[in-house]
């Protein structure tokens, strides 16, 4: 019984351990301060982020660099992809059987972080669900 005590403790230490990664990868901060926003969210990523960034806002575009939003080019290139991946009943709308897709595509099963990590970062309004406009707006925030 003590052995899976102790393996239960080491998965869930692994578990903190990740989301603290995430965390400081998605905001730049350092690790203490990403334990103190997870530990007030109770480790839930998403709700981590999004107090961070309401703290913060001024820091919620520094690191999104990656897509000129003004380009035409790369608006250009963000729907290319959202159309791979559309409804083919409503133009401006990725759906669940797209979602999957796309993560597939991505090498991220809908289990993990990630996954809700892009959904965050994308405007998810609903589980599986992106909007044309959120994907080509908040799109640069996504780095490979």
């Amino acid at each position: 019984m003590e052995f899976i005590k102790s393996k239960t403790l080491t998965l869930f230490k692994s578990s903190k351990g990740r989301l603290q990664t995430q965390f400081c990868e998605l905001t730049g901060v350092a690790p203490a301060t990403a334990k103190k926003y997870l530990e007030s969210s109770r480790y839930d990523l998403p709700r981590a982020v999004d107090a961070y960034f309401n703290r913060h806002p001024n820091k919620a575009s520094a690191g999104s660099v990656n897509v000129d939003k003004t380009n035409p080019k790369d608006i250009a290139a963000l729907n290319a992809v959202f159309d791979n991946y559309k409804d083919p009943e409503d133009n401006n709308q990725i759906d669940i059987d797209g979602t999957l897709r796309y993560l597939e595509d991505m090498d991220i099963t809908p289990e993990d972080l990630s996954s809700l990590t892009l959904a965050y970062l994308l405007k998810s309004p609903r589980m599986g669900i992106f909007l044309r406009d959120s994907f080509v707006k908040y799109g640069n925030n996504i780095t490979a």
